[in-house]
């Protein structure tokens, strides 16, 4: 096409938030089945039996009192009831690829058949072992789950084959996981200088931290989704979502603060019903088709992102190229 005959006065708008919302829950409407791994797993950790895991955190749980023996008795009857609720079967809800879950975090063992049974792993290395089993069975089905939705809502007939794809998003959790674990001690440093400095200052800094690292965040959680729409190695996909983020920062991030408001505000309504009600059946229910919904909006409107950042590029090549030829 000549360049000269495009029309370069309407700078290429950025895609809908709203609209792709519900074009994301429009798609979970239209197949409804793919709530059904977010239905089996809330169900499996409402219903199911309580792994404990106290060899593992009774050692904190002592450091805690220790070091910390005036605090108020509301603090620690919390720390209490977390103790005892805690259930580690809770690790199959891995991040970021995962099955999303309403009782991952919830702190009761009551049902309404009645209260759950512990089991008990009396040795460190056996709920480490467990922990291990657990969260790569939970990466497995995140995996299963995340492409059933990206197939779905980006109609992708490049996608990967299953086993690549298995091994692209372990290898990418691997990455991350060196990244952090080394990124850990110098941020423990920066804090621990924050917290040295008066309330004023840390405020302030501790705010300013916050945008680096919800776009870090983002950053993790977006470099997945290339891989489920067919890009063939974990580098290739960083690059993208470095893109992405680079370019349509304004607009994604913009789409990921109203999803996730949605979620928690979604998740707090979901989980009124009391644990011992069958009403938590309509709390599961909601939180699959609401979760699915915002993941298939996710993908799809990172997909429209990336659309819109190669029409704006093009916008402005056709642009300049335009008025280098009229000198």
């Amino acid at each position: 096409m000549d360049i000269k005959n495009q029309d370069i006065t309407t700078f290429p708008a950025p895609p809908s938030v709203f609209k792709t919302l519900i074009k994301g829950f429009n798609i979970v409407a239209n197949h409804i089945y793919l709530i059904i791994l977010p239905i089996l797993l809330d169900l499996f950790l409402w219903l199911g039996p309580q792994v404990k895991v106290d060899s593992l955190i009774d050692p904190f749980f002592a450091l805690i009192k220790e070091s910390a023996q005036q605090l108020p008795a509301e603090i620690m009857s919390a720390l209490t009831e977390i103790k005892v609720s805690m259930n580690l079967l809770s690790v199959l809800r891995t991040y970021p690829v995962g099955i999303f879950s309403l009782f991952s975090t919830a702190i009761s063992n009551d049902t309404p058949l009645g209260a759950k049974a512990p089991m008990l792993f009396l040795t460190i290395e056996s709920n480490l072992i467990v922990i291990l089993a657990l969260n790569l069975i939970g990466i497995l089905f995140g995996i299963l789950y995340f492409r059933s939705v990206s197939r779905v809502s980006l109609s992708a007939n490049n996608a990967l084959s299953l086993p690549k794809l298995i091994l692209n998003v372990f290898l990418l959790d691997i990455i991350w996981f060196v990244f952090f674990f080394f990124l850990n001690l110098p941020l423990s440093v920066l804090f621990l200088l924050i917290s040295q400095l008066g309330d004023g200052v840390r405020s302030f800094l501790g705010i300013l931290l916050m945008v680096p690292l919800a776009w870090l965040l983002m950053l993790v959680f977006y470099s997945y989704f290339p891989l489920f729409d067919g890009t063939t190695n974990v580098l290739e996909a960083f690059k993208l979502s470095w893109r992405s983020l680079r370019y349509g920062i304004p607009s994604l991030g913009w789409f990921s603060i109203i999803a996730l408001f949605i979620s928690q505000a979604m998740d707090a309504l979901w989980r009124s019903a009391p644990s011992t009600s069958w009403m938590s059946l309509f709390g599961i229910f909601g939180h699959g088709f609401v979760a699915t919904g915002l993941l298939a909006a996710s993908f799809m409107y990172y997909q429209e992102t990336n659309s819109w950042i190669e029409q704006t590029v093009l916008w402005f090549k056709s642009k300049n190229e335009i008025k280098n030829s009229g000198r």
